[in-house]
């Protein structure tokens, strides 16, 4: 009993220790990389942000695991996209989705969805869903 205490005691010290350095070493590249920072009222054209010219290869390496990610459709568009379409349902088609509760839970659920209740998109244009392949250039 006393070697297994000895090493859950070893490896709770390894375990802190390495937490520690953890620390350390982001409180060193924090104080690197911010000697200075102006406050916005000393900000002008010496000490602000730059933009930074990129290529197209700088925007392939930017995106490049993005499109490994995204390269098989089923894995990354899982949203069923009806729950974001606006419908009216009754007590009923609340009932058979969420069973066991009281009868009036389900009136209650209804009556939310009456199409008096339903926010409007009025941005223009509204929500519109499409699926194709793009190509970005950059000239």
């Amino acid at each position: 009993m006393e070697e297994e205490e000895l090493q859950k005691k070893m490896k709770d010290l390894m375990i802190e220790r390495g937490f520690k350095q953890s620390i350390n070493d982001s409180k060193k590249l924090i104080k690197r990389d911010t000697q200075y920072i102006p406050n916005i009222e000393e900000l002008n054209d010496e000490n602000k942000g730059l933009w930074i010219a990129h290529d197209k290869n700088d925007f392939i390496k930017m995106f490049d695991g993005l499109l490994d990610y995204c390269a098989d459709e089923e894995s990354y568009d899982n949203l069923d996209w009806n729950t974001v379409n606006y419908q009216v349902y009754g007590a009923d088609y609340y009932e058979e989705k969420f069973p066991g509760f009281a009868p009036e839970v389900y009136e209650i659920l209804a009556k939310s969805t009456e199409e008096e209740n339903k926010v409007i998109d009025k941005r223009i244009p509204a929500l519109k869903i499409q699926q194709k392949d793009v190509t970005l250039s950059f000239s």
